[in-house]
């Protein structure tokens, strides 16, 4: 999987073969708080996309996950700049790029379903997972406890 946050004031891309939420802190990346789509009137057009391009290679880059023989399942975009036309087309060129694979089932899914909620919303079905399946292995155990709680 191939996460990638894009604000306005950053912008942060993790690689890993999550299976579960407890294996994220696993993830490899990178961050930078200098490279928010506000940085485009400092840096100019053609700078600004580069250093982009090359923040995104560095990140797919960062986990040798590639080179284990794995290939890119998913890529989750979120943040309010994710919508961006330009960094969308960038970011699929990097992540195309970088798969092993030419078959178009191996190829990565892209997913920006209301980019700016990804992260709360998957934190609603994180906590109602945890509570319905998998209820003894979430920190902290979310499960009603009964009385005197209430």
């Amino acid at each position: 999987m191939f996460s990638v946050l894009f604000t306005k004031k950053a912008l942060v891309a993790h690689v890993s073969s999550i299976k579960r939420a407890s294996s994220f802190p696993l993830a490899r990346g990178i961050a930078n708080f200098g490279l928010g789509l506000e940085a485009i009137d400092v840096m100019g057009n053609e700078t600004y996309w580069h250093a982009i391009r090359s923040a995104l290679k560095d990140a797919l880059n960062s986990d040798k996950y590639w080179q284990r023989g794995f290939e890119l399942g998913r890529v989750i975009v979120h943040g309010e700049a994710a919508e961006s036309n330009i960094f969308q087309r960038v970011l699929r060129e990097e992540v195309e790029a970088a798969q092993l694979s030419n078959e178009e089932e191996k190829q990565p899914r892209f997913w920006s379903v209301d980019p700016i909620f990804a992260g709360s919303r998957g934190a609603a079905i994180f906590g109602n997972w945890c509570q319905r399946e998998i209820g003894r292995m979430c920190f902290p155990n979310l499960t009603p406890q009964g009385p005197p709680w209430f």
